[in-house]
Parts: C-alpha cells; sequence; structure tokens
C-alpha cells in the first residue's frame, strides 16, 4: 500500500498508476468499526471500474484528549488487508483547522482525481466542521463527481455502530461489545 502525508497529496503526488483516477472515503476511522467498514468496501469494489481505492484519514485523534482506539499502524494495517491501495495521512494542525470544507474538497480533488466519493451521513469538514455530508455531496455534483452517503450502521438491537460506543464499552470492561461493534473477534 502507497502512503502519502497530506501536503505531497494534497499537491497532486498520487495517481501515476490509476487509469480512472481514485475512489475515496475520509474519515478519522478510529477503530475501522463495521460503519467505517462499510464506507471502505464499498470503495474497495470500484476498483473493479478502475478507480484506485484510496482513504483519507488523520494519524492521530483529532481531539484532545480523546483515546485512540487503535494505533495508526494497526489502521493503516486493516485498511490494507480490506484491499485499500492507497493512503492519505493528515497530521491535524493549527494551519489544516483553519481550511474551510470547499478548500478542502479542491485539494482533495487536485490530489485524488476522485471518481467517487464515499462518506458516512455524519461526515463534516472544514473549518469547525462547517461542511456536512450533503454539502460535500453538492460540492461533488458541481464538479460531476458522483457522491454516495452511506446511512449509519446499526448493531442487532438497532443502535448505532460508533467510536464513542466502542470507547464506552472499553472503558466499562466490556470488550464483547466492543468486538462486536469493531466486527473483530479480538480488540
Amino acid at each position: 500500500m502507497k502512503i502519502l502525508l497530506w501536503p505531497e497529496f494534497a499537491e497532486g503526488g498520487l495517481l501515476k498508476d490509476a487509469s480512472s483516477g481514485s475512489s475515496i472515503t475520509i474519515g478519522v476511522f478510529d477503530g475501522v468499526h463495521l460503519g467505517h467498514q462499510a464506507l471502505i468496501q464499498r470503495i474497495v469494489a470500484a476498483e473493479k471500474d478502475g478507480f484506485l481505492p484510496l482513504v483519507i484519514t488523520f494519524r492521530h485523534a483529532t481531539r484532545a484528549g480523546v483515546q485512540e482506539i487503535i494505533s495508526i499502524d494497526e489502521k493503516i494495517a486493516i485498511f490494507e488487508k480490506m484491499g485499500i491501495k492507497a493512503t492519505v495521512l493528515i497530521d491535524f494542525s493549527e494551519d489544516f483547522s483553519r481550511m474551510t470544507g470547499k478548500e478542502f474538497f479542491d485539494k482533495v480533488v487536485e490530489g485524488g482525481r476522485p471518481g467517487l466519493f464515499v462518506i458516512g451521513d455524519d461526515f463534516a469538514c472544514g473549518y469547525k466542521a462547517g461542511t456536512k455530508a450533503a454539502d460535500f455531496r453538492e460540492l461533488a455534483r458541481s464538479s460531476s463527481i458522483p457522491c454516495e452517503i452511506v446511512p449509519m450502521v446499526k448493531d442487532e438491537n438497532g443502535q448505532r455502530v460508533s467510536s464513542t460506543r466502542i470507547r464506552d464499552a472499553l472503558a466499562n470492561g466490556n470488550r464483547e461489545l466492543a468486538a462486536q461493534l469493531l466486527g473483530r473477534k479480538e480488540i
């Protein structure tokens, strides 16, 4: 798998070996739980259409004090096992945090030549997370790029699968629930 840092990617340093561009999903992917896996599976499936499956994620948690569920190395290993061919790592900095959603979108388009975006319904980007999933889809639509918004994934009890639930389960010693939400036997 190819790994790029955001500055290199944002300047267009990626797609020499993809004939039709990339299929991209974007997020923190802390834990790579079942909801994240649904996004990844969709962009990997688009490889049959010639798109390079690409994940854009953060090297570390974006909020201070948030415990990471897995390390960046574990996250990348899971991506690779799922069929991701390239990962872009963002270091959440003061400058990055001031970027608008449109500026972020433009950098992703320049760096990844997307033929497809797949994002979660709770996706947000840009300054103060001001660009929500529907806004991002509209930016994509105005650039003639398909953008799928994947609805939340729920567990067998109808509760949303989320990193917060996983952290809470781990904090309460419920490793079984955490493993279920992560879709893995062990954590």
